[in-house]
């Protein structure tokens, strides 16, 4: 149990987390403001706009915080 560095790995992983609860508040918002809007449609741009949102959060962090990872992924062997 004292070999793993527990508060490394929650501080690594909460970025996720969070870019959760902000892309559920900025569907919720949108939901609000569309809510005259077909259902089909307004899923649509619920859909697209948390994906957006979780995705420019994490991208971001992996970008500024974890070069090294993102070289890894698109590495060409």
């Amino acid at each position: 149990r004292k070999e793993l560095p527990y508060r490394r790995y929650l501080r690594l992983c909460a970025v996720f987390p969070t870019a959760g609860i902000l892309m559920f508040l900025c569907v919720k918002l949108l939901g609000h403001a569309l809510s005259g809007f077909p259902p089909l449609l307004l899923l649509a741009a619920e859909v697209s706009c948390g994906a957006l949102v979780y995705l420019f959060i994490t991208g971001f962090w992996y970008f500024r915080f974890r070069k090294e990872t993102l070289g890894m992924l698109f590495a060409r062997k």
